[in-house]
């Protein structure tokens, strides 16, 4: 199919059909009606007589092979995380889950003692426990985190405390010695989260005080709000899977029946030229991530600067800069920016449809996701910089800067690139759903998760390429790939912190 000629008269055309409600729009033409008046050339830069084809293309092919090159090296040479730290994250998780199945934990008091719940949770606790202790035994000499987690293990085995452990502890950095005292003088554990990361943390300090009161009752003592939270974030996804489900098959059966239709990008263009000039400012958005940004992260590293604030930085500034030669103006008086964007009078609309993405993407993601982990098994899979840092400890800064980075600038500057300049220069050669397959695969191939990820990633990014052309806004993009990035990080703070 190739793209509708772009409407005049700052009219916006988008299926007779969509995915959320258009009441709001100002009256329109029906798609269906006769056929429409050849639309004028999509506006340009002012011309200076600098011809650039084909080198725009050149410029952003060559960038593309050495990006999707270097990240992915990068990715698989990235040392995978050690075996220690390996054991004591499955340890930890499963610790904090299979507490999640104690219903003393999560039932009323009344339906905490009833026998049946009690006796089949009861067969599988003890062997869960032991294979857990099992884990550790290896590191458990070396690793501080695998010694405590021993100790805790230790304890509710009702096993005696094991003094070379408590030796091994004193002998490392605070707040290890302080966790051992716990264990050998019964005393009070540290508050907050010196003496444990998370849940383990929160079982220690409940072994003290059992210790000291035989009669207290662990279902009062464990952080329920900490369970509370975890069953919601469950039962969220689930939830999620669900509707995402139903809103994909209605989604296919729309398209099928013609109610849905593709009308474009923002920026089609209709001459080899203009796709150069679009592949061209691609290419500058690569140039100003990857180089000037890393190079002002390294400036920051070196100043002596916080790792996690000076690598979003870069980010940050490469990002504020590319929005900013996208909002210059051309001679039609209306800036790229602009145009990406849609009228802001229907910002809501497509913020309607981003979420609609967002859900019918979800079962994509996970089948491609699975297919991807499935046929890249024999390669050791990389650990991410992100996952390491909601993994050890972050602070309320760490946070709030990679929710910063990846919930908000992150789809903002790739949505803009990729489904807004990208996909226009595309669109000069290809058809709707073949620009959002090579869009897609070229989106996923240059990100750091390494080739397990990269057909997962790819869902996400044909996606945001059809509600793209959907609407001829990136708008919807944006929203579906912040809420997707946000949603991500939520799960793995409140999983692996």
């Amino acid at each position: 199919m190739r793209p509708k000629p772009r409407p005049t008269g700052g009219t916006r055309m988008v299926p007779a059909s969509s995915p959320v409600s258009l009441q709001d729009m100002e009256p329109n033409v029906p798609p269906m009606m006769e056929t429409p008046t050849p639309a004028p050339q999509v506006p340009s830069e002012p011309d200076s007589g600098l011809r650039i084809h084909p080198w725009g293309w050149w410029l952003l092919a060559v960038l593309f092979a050495f990006l999707i090159i270097s990240q992915n090296v990068i990715a698989l040479q990235r040392p995978p995380k050690p075996e220690a730290k390996s054991a004591v994250s499955e340890v930890r998780s499963r610790l904090f889950f299979s507490y999640l199945a104690d219903p003393t934990q999560i039932l009323p008091e009344e339906a905490a003692g009833e026998a049946k719940q009690r006796e089949q949770y009861t067969e599988t606790r003890e062997k869960t426990l032991q294979e857990l202790r099992t884990k550790l035994v290896p590191h458990e000499a070396k690793d501080a985190d695998a010694a405590r987690l021993a100790l805790i293990l230790d304890r509710e085995l009702k096993k005696p405390v094991d003094y070379s452990l408590i030796s091994f502890l004193m002998s490392q950095k605070a707040p290890n010695p302080e966790f051992a005292k716990m264990y050998t003088h019964n005393e009070a554990p540290m508050t907050g989260l010196e003496a444990e990361k998370g849940f383990a943390k929160s079982l220690a300090e409940v072994q003290y005080i059992e210790q000291r009161d035989e009669k207290a009752k662990r279902a009062e003592l464990m952080p329920k709000d900490r369970f509370g939270l975890t069953w919601l974030v469950l039962m969220g996804a689930l939830g999620g899977i669900g509707l995402g489900t139903v809103l994909l098959l209605i989604s296919i059966a729309n398209f099928r029946s013609g109610k849905w239709q593709f009308i474009g990008g923002p920026l089609d263009t209709d001459d080899s030229e203009q796709s150069s000039r679009l592949a061209l400012r691609m290419a500058s958005y690569f140039i100003l991530l990857f180089l000037m940004g890393g190079m002002l992260s390294s400036l920051l590293l070196e100043l002596k600067v916080d790792t996690g604030l000076a690598t979003f930085g870069g980010m940050v500034f490469a990002t504020l800069v590319f929005v900013a030669t996208l909002n210059f103006r051309s001679s039609t008086g209306e800036t790229i920016l602009a145009r990406l964007l849609g009228p802001r009078e229907m910002w809501g609309t497509f913020a309607k449809a981003g979420l609609w993405t967002f859900f019918a993407n979800i079962p994509l993601v996970i089948v491609f996701a699975s297919l991807g982990n499935l046929l890249t098994r024999f390669i050791p899979a990389p650990s991410h910089p992100a996952t390491e840092m909601l993994g050890d400890n972050p602070t309320a800064a760490t946070i709030a800067l990679l929710f910063l980075s990846a919930g908000v600038l992150a789809p903002i500057g790739e949505e803009l690139a990729f489904r807004g300049l990208l996909l226009g220069a595309q669109r000069r050669w290809m058809r709707a759903v073949g620009a959002g397959v090579v869009n897609g695969l070229l989106f996923a191939a240059i990100h750091p998760q390494g080739p397990a990820l990269i057909l997962g990633l790819a869902s996400i990014g044909f996606a945001a390429s059809m509600v793209t052309q959907m609407y001829r806004s990136v708008v919807p993009a944006i929203v579906m790939h912040a809420v997707h990035n946000s949603c991500v990080l939520v799960f793995g703070l409140i999983v692996l912190s």
